[in-house]
């Protein structure tokens, strides 16, 4: 459901994720942080147990660069939390 409803486009189709996403990290406020790590946790939640979606992950080929820029976001503003969303292996 989410791949045919376009959820892996988000990133790049939705103006507000994909502001999160690629801003830089000092301009992110906390409701940024929340709606960026939002979507990963949603990406995350499509993959299980679902190799095509794995894949589909995989190749969003500017999420690694995402991903560490939220990771560095959490820790600067200690949002342990939220950085957990993140990790947790897919």
């Amino acid at each position: 459901m989410f791949r045919s409803s376009e959820g892996f486009e988000l990133a790049d189709s939705h103006c507000e994720i994909s502001r999160c996403l690629n801003s830089e990290t000092a301009s992110l406020s906390a409701s940024d942080v929340q709606l960026a790590t939002g979507y990963v946790k949603m990406l995350q939640n499509a993959s299980v147990d679902n190799d095509e979606n794995q894949c589909h992950v995989l190749a969003m080929h500017h999420l690694p660069q995402q991903l560490m820029k939220l990771l560095a976001v959490c820790l600067t503003c200690h949002e342990v939390p939220r950085l957990s969303i993140i990790i947790v292996p897919i």
